[in-house]
């Protein structure tokens, strides 16, 4: 619930790039043992970025239940980042306990905050979180996990993979048009479907959909750029497939530039907390 959110200032550890279109940044701190992941992969995480005028980014923090207050009365740059891994460590200098998360961004041109930031990433440099939320669980009894996924979401998608047990099928469309921007992708997911836009995704999910004799046995995830996720939803909705087995959150939006994004994505957050909603549900893709 809203009120268990908690914030943190972390710090750069190490960034790495995975390939041309994904760097990570390993960010640590000593309250994150405190988080509690999911379990299921795909966690997220709000994160804060400093500006020009403010290098320490400003964590806000829960003024009274679902109302928001930022230090200062500056807000601080914001988006939801995947969180593609959770460890707990020691310091090698302190030897106090610590835990460090993996964020993968999307490298990309844009005029907002988050993707200069990224580029220019180096170990010292500080990032508010607040929160860690996920709103995907798999079922009992599900045999096969479907997924599309863009570039944007992809980390969030091999968290989940990492996460499934062996024995449950997973398949999966990529959409990116130029697949040099992608990681090397594990054995699991060496046979995806690899599509350059949303024609080639409806078309990708048209074919997994008929290769199923019904969906009892299967769940869905889809997560990406917002109309591409409404889109494949409403396709699967159409052949029968039930709420509840399908998992849909759009990231971005295009046509929208990054401060329209950042700010449009505060606000999704500070209201959904003012109506009580969890992180969780605050991220995931409404009807």
């Amino acid at each position: 619930m809203s009120g268990a959110i908690t914030g943190h200032l972390a710090t750069v550890t190490h960034v790495a790039d995975l390939s041309p279109g994904l760097r990570r940044v390993t960010v640590s701190a000593t309250s994150l043992r405190d988080l509690a992941p999911s379990g299921s992969g795909g966690d997220a995480v709000k994160v804060f970025f400093p500006t020009p005028t403010r290098p320490e980014p400003g964590v806000p923090f829960l003024e009274s239940p679902g109302v928001l207050a930022h230090p200062g009365g500056e807000r601080s740059p914001m988006r939801t980042i995947s969180v593609a891994a959770f460890r707990r460590a020691r310091d090698r200098l302190t030897r106090s306990g610590i835990s460090e998360l993996d964020l993968d961004f999307v490298m990309h041109d844009s005029e907002g905050v988050a993707g200069p930031w990224v580029k220019k990433a180096s170990p010292g440099a500080l990032l508010g979180l607040l929160g860690l939320a996920n709103a995907f669980v798999i079922a009992d009894g599900t045999r096969r996990l479907v997924a599309l996924a863009d570039l944007s979401a992809l980390p969030a998608l091999l968290s989940v993979v990492e996460h499934l047990s062996a024995e449950i099928v997973v398949d999966v469309t990529l959409v990116e048009p130029d697949v040099r921007r992608l990681p090397p992708l594990p054995p699991r997911l060496q046979h995806s479907a690899v599509v350059p836009d949303t024609v080639g995704a409806v078309t990708s999910m048209s074919r997994v959909l008929a290769t199923l004799p019904d969906f009892t046995e299967s769940q869905f995830w889809f997560a990406g750029e917002r109309a591409l996720v409404r889109d494949i939803r409403r396709q699967a909705r159409a052949a029968g497939v039930p709420r509840e087995r399908a998992y849909a959150s759009g990231y971005w939006r295009a046509g929208w530039d990054a401060p329209r994004l950042e700010k449009h994505e505060m606000s999704l957050f500070q209201s959904g907390l003012a109506e009580g909603r969890s992180l969780a549900e605050i991220d995931l893709l409404s009807e």
